[in-house]
């Protein structure tokens, strides 16, 4: 091989081997991006200096001249220089690990690399130093091999430190803290950015649940609409059986919209004032991987192994909501390129203060990207996964701890990552329900609904007309009021969007029992009967819940139940 061709070899990959390990290339790298994205480069240039102008190799020290006047001045002495640095740099990336090198003509350097989450992204170097003086004859083969007259290398050499044993000693010790504190800077660097990127995506995600919200609630009228209509072409008799299959169809897809938005609801609910109630892990498990289909389609297999025969946990509603998505929407944030997710229940038992007591145990596993690549095993530098995820698992683990459960996370070098939460079942005492009311039909009511949607008033004003009733519509809060407290003949039964614009339901509610009305109040809301405020509403007197989307026979059983406990409580005691 021509000498030129090898020193053109060596020079580039030194250049390579370099660039890999400093910055800004080791995280603007593919592989490197996704663990990096919230790291302030220039943040990280001005710790380490490298936003001065210091040169190629980020140094303008007198004593690198033995470098760049004597080495780096003919291709000899260029290929010895190389062949001697790329075989240091090689090393430190197999090892990652700290080097004492002693290079050509007894010239030594020690190299600390600074490893962030597995990865060296900088390299901190003493510089060249000897331990001994040159001898004249060594001056002389330098001069030689470098092609460089024998004044310059006697400059070059002059300004080369010579350290004693002790010296060397303390120069690394100095170098390693320094090390040390870039790396812990540039740790604490990254997860400070991670929270702030995270808040500001709460913020996003806050701002986007209130858009959510509202297009649910819009989606819930339109829903009601197909479902009351359809519901009540259905209650027809003598409906052809082509027609009742097609309605039916219509029918189903409604209600899988209906289940959509009442999982974007549930998840846009704040659940601090909720009470405890008995809910199904599955069915929310289920509803997290609905709304996440869009994520799903890109490369990910969902695999479900749902064998816990008793699924059922007593919390606040909205919590099991939020550890069900959660869980499943931190291991696919995990896997950007596709991969596996596996979840999976069981029961488990345990002996808590000489008594045993039922879990459920749920498993989620992901494929994800591990802080580490599969050739390097974990070690004190490398930043653990749960420490990596504590920002995204913080909300998670909080609300388990408020169930009175665990949580725990693991990681594997196959790349997976494994989450395990553990909560207590319902008992018994739990599931005891109260019993269902019996629907029965009752005589023509007068009905007043109000609502600001026109198309949901004239679904249920025919809807109740099927059944007799003398159906009347309100456009706002502030009619309702107006004719409420002017018209003679007031409403045996009221009908009312909680979320009108003007008067909000929990207003009208307590403004109709302060002044003594004892008119019931059906409220239609997309939300459900554990949402704060509509709990709050509910507690008063003769007030019940409508859930959108809702069917013509939900409607009707509601108004007949409404109805009947009203007339019960008009009967005079005999």
């Amino acid at each position: 091989m021509n000498p030129a061709n090898s020193v053109k070899e060596l020079e580039r990959e030194h250049k390579k081997l370099l660039h890999a390990m400093r910055l800004p290339d080791s995280v603007l790298t593919m592989e490197s991006r996704n663990t990096y994205k919230h790291f302030d480069l220039a943040f990280a240039r001005e710790l380490i200096g490298t936003d001065q102008p210091w040169g190629v190799e980020d140094v303008f020290d007198a004593k690198n001249r033995i470098v760049t006047d004597v080495f780096l001045a003919a291709d000899e002495g260029r290929q010895l220089y190389y062949a001697s640095e790329n075989d240091l740099l090689r090393k430190v990336m197999e090892t990652a690990t700290d080097q004492e090198h002693k290079g050509p003509f007894d010239i030594y350097e020690s190299l600390f690399p600074v490893r962030v989450r597995g990865k060296v992204i900088h390299l901190i170097r003493t510089g060249k130093y000897r331990i001994a003086p040159f001898q004249e004859k060594d001056l002389n083969e330098l001069a030689f091999l470098c092609g460089v007259p024998l004044k310059t290398v006697r400059e070059a050499v002059a300004v080369l430190p010579i350290y004693t044993p002790e010296q060397v000693d303390d120069l690394k010790l100095t170098h390693a803290r320094w090390r040390d504190s870039v790396k812990l800077a540039f740790r604490e660097h990254i997860r400070a950015m991670e929270l702030t990127a995270q808040q500001l995506q709460q913020e996003r995600l806050s701002s986007l649940g209130s858009l959510a919200e509202g297009m649910a609630h819009h989606f819930s009228n339109l829903l009601s609409i197909i479902l009351g209509y359809s519901s009540l072409l259905l209650d027809r008799a003598g409906i052809k059986k082509d027609d009742a299959e097609a309605i039916h169809k219509i029918t189903e897809a409604a209600q899988r919209g209906r289940r959509f938005t009442e999982e974007i609801l549930a998840l846009s609910e704040s659940f601090s004032d909720e009470e405890p109630s008995v809910g199904s892990l599955h069915e929310r498990l289920q509803g997290a991987i609905t709304l996440l289909q869009t994520r799903l389609r890109s490369g990910i297999q969902v695999q479900m192994k749902l064998d816990a025969g008793h699924d059922r946990i007593v919390a606040p509603p909205g919590i099991i909501h939020h550890i069900a998505f959660n869980a499943i929407a931190n291991a696919v944030d995990s896997m950007p390129h596709g991969g596996t997710l596996a979840i999976s229940t069981e029961n488990i038992s345990r002996e808590e203060n000489g008594q045993t007591r039922d879990f459920l145990r749920l498993t989620v596993v992901d494929s994800g990207i591990l802080p580490l690549k599969k050739a390097h095993a974990p070690t004190a530098d490398d930043t653990n996964a749960e420490e990596r995820l504590a920002p995204k698992m913080a909300s998670l683990l909080g609300l388990v701890a408020s169930l009175d459960g665990t949580a725990s996370m693991s990681t594997n070098k196959d790349q997976s990552t494994t989450l395990e939460v553990t909560l207590p079942t319902a008992t018994d005492a739990d599931e005891a329900a109260p019993q269902k009311r019996i629907r029965r039909r009752l005589a023509p009511s007068r009905i007043w609904v109000a609502d600001d949607d026109p198309v949901v008033r004239e679904m249920c004003r025919r809807v109740l007309s099927e059944e007799e009733h003398d159906v009347e519509e309100v456009g706002s809060g502030n009619e309702f009021m107006s004719r409420f407290t002017t018209e003679d003949e007031i409403p045996e039964l009221l009908i009312y969007d909680f979320g009108m614009p003007d008067i909000t339901g929990q207003e009208v509610c307590r403004w109709l029992r302060e002044h003594g009305h004892r008119t019931p109040v059906i409220l239609i809301s997309g939300y459900s009967a554990e949402h704060p405020e509509i709990k709050k509403t509910l507690k008063l007197r003769k007030t019940f819940l409508l859930q959108k989307p809702f069917s013509f026979r939900d409607m009707s059983d509601l108004v007949t139940i409404a109805l009947g406990e009203t007339l019960i409580e008009e009967v005079p005691v005999s």
